[in-house]
Parts: structure tokens; sequence; C-alpha cells
């Protein structure tokens, strides 16, 4: 008797579970905060201040997770990477607090769009999520932060919609409230 072919794949999610569950447990640990509120109150409380020593872990386990096909989105731990560099650097070149938190929505906004090929989607995320305010200081960094990644981006992997492929048509007008 030979299993179907799909059933291959459940050791391989359990290996790699193991190994995600290894490494945040030993590396990682236990966070007070953590994910995108995390950020946010770094930004708000902390200057912008964040716990980079742990990333190269946290960038381990996010794209094991990830390759995997465990069902976590690429989001969280994007936005986790690039609010850290963003942080890692401004840290690292001892810059003033607001140039700290600017970078930090830098590397958000560059996240958000690199993750879902949306430029703008990552701008007003960083400038109304992580820094809660609208400048024109601000907004011409994140811009270009968001800008240059999306072109990276699509350089990499090609400007076709990440969601793309979905084609949804109407067959008659009575199907219309099944797609509210």
């Amino acid at each position: 008797m030979e299993l179907p072919r799909e059933l291959g794949i459940i050791p391989m999610l359990i290996i790699a579970g193991v190994i995600v569950g290894f490494i945040v447990k030993r590396f990682v640990g236990h966070e007070k905060v953590h994910g995108v509120s995390g950020i946010m109150e770094a930004v708000a409380l902390a200057g912008g201040r964040l716990p980079y020593m742990k990333m190269p872990f946290k960038i381990l386990a996010s794209a094991l997770s990830l390759g995997a096909g465990a069902s976590v989105g690429p989001e969280d731990p994007s936005v986790q990477i690039g609010a850290n560099l963003g942080s890692m650097v401004g840290h690292k070149l001892h810059l003033k607090e607001e140039h700290l938190t600017l970078l930090v929505a830098a590397g958000s906004a560059s996240a958000i769009s690199a993750a879902f090929n949306a430029p703008i989607a990552g701008v007003f995320f960083a400038l109304e999520v992580i820094l809660g305010e609208f400048s024109s200081r601000s907004f011409g960094v994140v811009v270009l932060a968001a800008v240059i990644s999306s072109a990276f981006t699509q350089g990499v992997r090609g400007a076709n919609p990440i969601f793309g492929g979905l084609h949804f048509a109407l067959g008659n007008p009575t199907q219309l409230p099944l797609y509210a």
C-alpha cells in the first residue's frame, strides 16, 4: 500500500516545527512585547531602540516557518526584520532619537513594500501605524525606502502582483451578494 504523496510533507513540517521551536526557545526566548505592537511601543517609548541582537535567529526561524508552509504570513516577520535593521543601523551610527525612529519606520515601510509588492501600502503603514504622524520630513524618507524596496523586489521576483491569478466573474446578477 502506497501513501499519497501529500502525506510525505507531514514529517518535513514536524521537523521544521521542532527546529523553529528550538531556535525560538534557545536563542530568542520570551519577549515581553513582540511583533508590530512591540515596534510601535519602541518608537513611542524607547526612541526606536529595538533588541536587534536576536534578529539573526528571528530571521532564521521566520524563513524556516514560511519555507515549510506554516500558517504565518510574511508581513509580521518582514516588518520586524526591516524595523530591527533600521534600529540597528541608527544605533551603530549613534543617531538622535528622531532619526532612529525614522529609520525604524523606513525599514517597516520597505518590508511591507517588498512583502506585498505594494509601496504605497508600506508608506501609509509606516506613517500611520509605526510613526503615528505625518510630516514632510518623514514622508520623503519613508517613500524613498518603500520605492527602493519595491524596485529591488520587482527586479528579483518580477512585477507580477503577489496575489495574481485570482479571476472572478459574475455568472449572473444573483451571485452579487455572494461576493459581498
